[in-house]
């Protein structure tokens, strides 16, 4: 076979090779990892069984289509190789020159063929955490529904080891240039019991600190109180749709701490401080 047959040949199975890879990486594996890594959340044995196989074997694809662009490429300089060292051998300097640039491309090819390996991603949810699961891409229909109450609760996890699936992306010329982005994403909300002191002896600089008030002839005096405030499971979904990026302690810190001041500035501003002696039950109850 001649140099020209032999290098469409070769120009041939690279091109399929490269497209065969592009087309997994874009349009088959980040559609599967997300699927598979939405199934683990409720899922039994056989849907956690499909996520190691499949991050197991997903990259294998790509390894293929390296595999077959690397030999291809050493089938194509072999000629090169043998006249480089028959050169070599009978000292033709030009010769030597010309015959190397086809070992030069096959070695930035091959350099520009190996990606960094996915690692395996873990995030544990505790026993007093729920968590949900929520696809970072897909269509705008997907997307939209996630919002909802409904969606995450669809999504609740009470207590397990959840893994992130991840797919490559390309952010460079060469197909190693690039990085590999998580698929989903998982949001906590931790359901523990959270008191606040609030007490002319707070302990903390600004969140402790006792409720002042006014009475009705004008006359500003603090006021303790103490909270307690837990998140119920069912509620979970609820809490993180309000307060997608809060945590209860920074409710309990501001809307919580915020309510109870307006309550007890309410009742507070109706009657002299020497009448106020006796309605602290009332502010209480409100």
């Amino acid at each position: 076979m001649n140099n020209t047959r032999r290098g469409l040949l070769a120009a041939g199975l690279i091109t399929t090779a490269s497209i065969a890879n592009t087309a997994w990486l874009v349009l088959a594996q980040p559609q599967t990892g997300s699927k598979i890594a939405i199934a683990q959340v409720n899922g039994g044995e056989e849907q956690w069984r499909e996520l190691l196989a499949w991050h197991a074997l997903h990259q294998w694809p790509s390894l293929l289509a390296q595999g077959i662009i690397a030999a291809t490429l050493a089938w194509w300089v072999k000629p090169y190789v043998i006249a480089l060292l028959r050169a070599w051998s009978a000292n033709r300097t030009a010769r030597r020159i010309t015959r190397t640039l086809p070992l030069v491309a096959l070695a930035l090819a091959l350099g520009g063929c190996m990606r960094s390996y996915d690692k395996p991603e873990y995030v544990e949810i505790d026993t007093s955490e729920t968590g949900f699961l929520i696809p970072l891409e897909g269509d705008s229909a997907k997307q939209a529904r996630f919002e909802s109450v409904d969606y995450l609760q669809e999504r609740k996890v009470a207590a397990k080891r959840i893994q992130i699936t991840h797919r490559w992306n390309q952010e460079g010329r060469w197909s190693n240039d690039g990085r590999w982005l998580p698929l989903v994403r998982l949001v906590k909300v931790n359901r523990s019991p959270v008191t606040r002191e609030w007490t002319a002896e707070g302990k903390h600089a600004t969140g402790d600190k006792a409720i002042w008030v006014e009475s009705g002839d004008s006359v500003g005096f603090s006021m303790g109180f103490t909270c307690t405030a837990f998140i119920d499971e069912k509620d979970a979904a609820t809490f993180l749709y309000w307060y997608p990026s809060g945590s209860l302690t920074n409710v309990m810190d501001t809307e919580v701490r915020g309510r109870i001041q307006q309550a007890a500035a309410e009742v507070a501003a109706k009657y002299p401080l020497d009448s106020l002696r006796s309605k602290k039950q009332e502010i209480a109850t409100l």
